[in-house]
């Protein structure tokens, strides 16, 4: 999800908007690894396939889930039922074609806590290490026995980091 994209250019070119900035499994550099497998996806769900990826996806994203696997699969399968195939084919084009979002990085000024996660298999913790490192005075945090769904994967530790965040930067 290109959610970290629009946070990078928000918080670069307007200040005054964003007081602090909290980013979660995002990347900002031109990862030709991501993108490859990105174009893939596309090309599969433009050639009728859109199923067929949705069912793989869900595969994907839980292998990294123990107890509460179950409940996340529902929990998205029920979201799923209302993503339809134009729109993510749309979502999937307009960060393809612009993403690298690292002319943002310095330009940000607010209090940013980073947030990786251990084992997210698309999104590295040397990937978060850079954008860290790039974002004046950013803050990191890696979360242990989570991947790339950590809100999920583990909601109480990202709970108590974020407050804890909050308070005390």
């Amino acid at each position: 999800m290109p959610g970290g994209w629009a946070c990078f250019k928000v918080a670069a070119e307007h200040p005054e908007r964003v007081t602090k900035l909290a980013l979660i499994g995002t990347w900002a550099r031109h990862l030709p690894a991501v993108e490859k497998e990105q174009y893939k996806i596309l090309e599969r769900i433009k050639n009728g396939h859109f199923d067929k990826f949705k069912q793989e996806y869900l595969d994907y994203v839980s292998t990294n889930l123990d107890s509460n696997k179950d409940e996340f699969i529902k929990l998205v399968e029920e979201g799923m039922q209302f993503v339809d195939e134009q729109v993510f084919i749309n979502h999937l084009e307009s960060y393809l074609d612009d993403f690298n979002s690292e002319k943002f990085l310095n330009k940000i000024k607010c209090p940013t806590l980073v947030i990786a996660a251990k084992n997210d298999p698309i999104f590295s913790v040397e990937e978060h290490e850079h954008i860290t490192k790039s974002i004046q005075d950013a803050k990191i945090a890696i979360i242990d026995d989570a991947g790339h769904h950590i809100m999920f994967e583990q909601p109480q530790a990202l709970s108590a980091l974020f407050r804890y965040w909050l308070m005390y930067f």
